[in-house]
């Protein structure tokens, strides 16, 4: 192996036996030189605007159905492949998720949309990972949680912020809250 799975590189040639040149960031063997492969060997990179690249790791946001009836869970982590069409024609692109523990300990290509998964990890954080409220969280005067009340990550809410369902809320709201990052800790 010269270069490892999900590694850039850009396109630089073509040569006569049907293979491409590219120039990949990094090699196995630490050359700077190019490699000749075969078409079916790379894949093109996602577009910019989906946030994610072919390799990243990611997790189910909320529990999946499939085509052929299986539930891909809630925190079930994935490694993204490439994008494919929608299937009903909306000219929206999904991505080709290779999920884990899909069935009895296989992996399993599912088509999902861009925002059924969030990046698994982030801040400091994971998707699905049990928190806890490190003080009150309020708005304005309201009470919303009360320190050490858990709750589970759902996702990134800005570079600040991590969305978390907690278990309850003193407000009776079933809303995920964006916390602060100082505003909860993980369970150990």
């Amino acid at each position: 192996t010269l270069v490892n799975q999900f590694v850039p590189g850009v396109v630089v040639g073509f040569n006569k036996e049907g293979r491409i040149t590219v120039k990949f960031h990094t090699r196995v063997d630490s050359r700077n030189a190019c490699v000749d492969v075969l078409p079916a060997e790379i894949r093109p990179q996602l577009p910019a605007r989906l946030g994610l690249k072919a390799g990243d790791e990611v997790a189910a946001i909320r529990d999946l159905s499939t085509v052929v009836g299986k539930t891909i869970h809630f925190g079930t982590p994935g490694v993204v492949f490439g994008t494919v069409p929608d299937p009903v024609q909306t000219g929206e692109q999904r991505l080709d998720v290779r999920f884990e523990q899909f069935e009895e300990g296989r992996k399993a290509a599912v088509f999902v949309k861009v925002d059924e998964v969030h990046p698994r990890r982030f801040m400091g954080f994971e998707v699905a990972q049990r928190v806890r409220a490190t003080r009150d969280l309020r708005g304005g005067e309201v009470l919303f949680v009360k320190q050490g009340t858990t709750g589970t990550v759902v996702g990134a809410y800005s570079d600040t912020r991590v969305t978390v369902r907690f278990d309850s809320r003193e407000d009776g709201s079933m809303a995920n809250i964006n916390a602060m990052l100082d505003e909860v800790e993980t369970l150990d």
